[in-house]
């Protein structure tokens, strides 16, 4: 099998691209979002419940990128990814202003002990 080696550097530029990501605002998620910003991306949403997390990193990409362009390429919405009905609601209400969607990166996580999984299941009769 014939593998392809690339780096980052060769990606090309993604001017034209929209993306969405949740949990863009902090760890993998913030990094994804900056390597699109160095790639050229279009339009990036980052889907997250901390707006003070999302600002923070919004600071650091000004930094790299220059705050003008990150101000006009990437947007906060608000979204608690654990209640499906804010979930549908953000979904429906994007995809008809964006109109399209190139790449989606599906990146927030919940974090849940498994003692407190096991407590729970325990309580709950499971």
């Amino acid at each position: 099998m014939q593998t392809v080696e690339w780096t980052l550097s060769e990606c090309p530029p993604l001017s034209s691209k929209i993306a969405i990501i949740t949990g863009g605002q902090s760890g993998i998620g913030a990094e994804i979002v900056k390597q699109l910003l160095l790639h050229d991306i279009g339009h990036v949403v980052v889907l997250a419940r901390s707006r003070e997390k999302f600002e923070f990193a919004r600071e650091e990409w000004g930094e790299i990128k220059g705050y003008g362009e990150v101000a006009e390429r990437v947007e906060f919405v608000e979204c608690d990814l654990t209640d499906l009905k804010v979930v549908d609601k953000v979904g429906k209400e994007l995809l008809g202003r964006l109109g399209r969607l190139d790449m989606l990166f599906l990146n927030a996580g919940l974090h849940f002990h498994f003692f407190w999984l096991m407590k729970t299941e325990r309580s709950s009769g499971c």
